[in-house]
């Protein structure tokens, strides 16, 4: 089992249950995308694992997390307080300063292409 990508969904699932059920859409994606298997996320929505450590993460591997951080954030248009602290505490925990939240998303609702985002976004943040 690929447990960058079980981590992955992790997050977003503790996110989603900060959230809407919107997101909910994304983590099956990703998780349909990985070919994660769907009895391991059914438990794992049931019952989230703590978040771990990120530092051992690629370069590749801290941006999608990011970008798909940001995904959720406007899938579930996030706008409480304590959802944005969520979401800038793992922005730093990912190596990123918060303002790479804001750049990423506004970026994504400009629809830029996700290559070009991340090349952007590794030359500023």
């Amino acid at each position: 089992m690929d447990i960058v990508t079980r981590q992955q969904l992790n997050i977003l699932i503790h996110l989603s249950k900060k959230g809407t059920t919107k997101g909910k859409y994304l983590i099956h994606r990703i998780a349909d995308e990985s070919n994660f298997p769907e009895d391991e996320l059914r438990r794992l929505m049931h019952t989230p694992e703590p978040i771990g450590s990120l530092g051992a993460l690629s370069s590749n591997q801290r941006f999608e997390y990011l970008y798909s951080i940001v995904e959720m954030m406007i899938l579930d248009k996030v706008e409480v307080q304590k959802e944005i602290l969520f979401c800038d505490q793992l922005a730093l925990d990912l190596g990123f300063n918060k303002d790479a939240i804001a750049f990423i998303r506004q970026e994504i609702e400009r629809s830029e292409k996700k290559q070009e985002i991340k090349r952007r976004l590794q030359s500023a943040y």
